[in-house]
């Protein structure tokens, strides 16, 4: 069974209707798909494979992620993506929609996946679920990816930066 997954706003902006039809259509026995996030669920049908789990305290989140196996982010609209790095940084494999954004982050079919819309995603989601292999290297790549981002590597490229452009005007 794989688990999509799916942590945000539960929003048409945030691409989240798109992705909870999208999951209606694959096959139950395969698939389920897991989410979280602030919205009006009571008037959604959720078929059996589906899970929410509301709005999730922090300290609830990773074991949320880890739950899952990937993770589709389909926003229209997005500034740098801090969730899509959590994500990554628990092994996962993120399918992000095409959004200037993601090309900071995701390396396509590297480290991540991105689609311009849902044409091939059943494509995707099944090729993921039966190519273990490509899985595990796009997800070991995700991890390393997402250390890029960590606390201390931002911290340690920001004070280059600094101390360069402090160079530059001494």
């Amino acid at each position: 069974m794989l688990n999509i997954g799916y942590i945000g706003s539960l929003k048409k902006q945030k691409g989240f209707f798109d992705i909870f039809n999208f999951c209606k259509t694959l096959d139950k026995n395969k698939f389920s798909f897991n989410f979280a996030g602030k919205g009006d669920v009571d008037k959604l049908l959720l078929p059996d494979n589906f899970f929410y789990n509301g709005i999730l305290p922090r300290e609830k989140i990773n074991k949320f992620i880890d739950s899952c196996d990937v993770f589709i982010f389909y926003s229209e609209c997005e500034h740098f993506s801090l969730a899509i790095l959590e994500v990554m940084s628990r092994g996962k494999i993120t399918i992000n929609k095409n959004i200037p954004v993601v090309h900071e982050i995701i390396k396509n079919y590297e480290n991540g996946i991105i689609i311009n819309d849902m044409t091939f995603l059943n494509e995707i989601i099944n090729d993921i679920y039966n190519d273990r292999e490509k899985y595990n290297y796009i997800l070991n790549n995700a991890q390393k990816t997402a250390n890029n981002f960590s606390i201390k590597n931002t911290t340690k490229k920001t004070i280059e930066i600094y101390k360069s452009a402090i160079l530059q005007h001494v």
